[in-house]
C-alpha cells in the first residue's frame, strides 16, 4: 500500500433557472478548477432570488453515457461524496455574489484511477 496526493480535476458550467408560484431564483457557479483530496474549495457564484436562499453544493460520482452526457443516481448513496451549505443569502433582485467553502474528506477516493464511465462533478442547488 502507498500514499499518494490525489487532485481532482473538473470543469462546472451551470446555469439554474427555478419559478415557482411567485418567486424565481438564478444561480450561476463559476467553475472550480482542481481541489485536493482533504482541502477546502471555496466554490464561488452569482444569483438572484426574490427570496432568502442558501446554495447548496454537494460533490458527487456522476454516470455518465456514451455521448458524454453526465446523470446522478441519487438513490446510491455511495455516490455521495460530501456537501456544504453557503451562510444565509438574503433575497436580492440583482446580481450578487457568494461563497460556499466545502472540505473534500482525506477519505475521498479521487484519483486518475476512477471507475469505468465514472467522473465527478458539483451538484448545486439554491434552498
Amino acid at each position: 500500500m502507498y500514499t499518494m496526493k490525489k487532485t481532482l480535476l473538473f470543469m462546472t458550467t451551470l446555469f439554474t433557472m427555478l419559478s415557482v408560484n411567485s418567486f424565481s431564483q438564478i444561480l450561476t457557479p463559476n467553475p472550480v478548477a482542481s481541489v485536493q483530496v482533504g482541502n477546502s474549495v471555496a466554490i464561488t457564484f452569482n444569483y438572484t432570488s426574490t427570496i432568502p436562499c442558501a446554495l447548496y453544493a454537494e460533490l458527487r460520482i456522476a454516470n455518465i453515457d456514451g455521448s458524454n452526457v453526465i446523470s446522478q443516481d441519487y438513490s446510491v448513496g455511495s455516490n455521495y461524496i460530501v456537501g456544504a451549505f453557503s451562510a444565509a443569502l438574503p433575497a436580492s433582485a440583482t446580481s450578487a455574489a457568494g461563497t460556499v467553502n466545502v472540505i473534500v474528506p482525506s477519505g475521498a477516493v479521487l484519483s486518475a484511477n476512477l471507475p469505468s464511465g465514472k467522473t465527478y462533478s458539483w451538484v448545486y442547488k439554491l434552498t
